[in-house]
């Protein structure tokens, strides 16, 4: 009796799964913070990344600039960026 309620379970599972779809990733603009000023070191790595980052996921990906206080305001905008909104630091 427990194979049989094991294998039924198994078979609604799967059944469920083939009704599940996800979004496709990412579903809106991609924004990279890079808590340093312009022409820094950190800088090229993400404005080359950049392009790369936009062919492979389909998306347009922007650098956004956010210096001081040691990376502590970029890493603030990342943390308050909306929920909705793909940040990356």
């Amino acid at each position: 009796m427990n194979k049989r309620v094991y294998y039924l379970q198994m078979m609604i599972l799967v059944l469920l799964s083939f009704s599940v779809s996800a979004q496709d990733f990412p579903s809106r603009n991609i924004s990279i913070v890079v808590p340093y000023p312009p022409g820094g070191v950190v800088d090229p790595v993400a404005r080359i990344l950049a392009p790369v980052l936009s062919k492979e996921l389909g998306q347009s990906v922007t650098i956004d600039n956010r210096a001081g206080a040691g990376g502590a305001i970029g890493a603030q905008a990342v943390g308050a960026a909306h929920h909705s909104k793909k940040c990356w630091l």
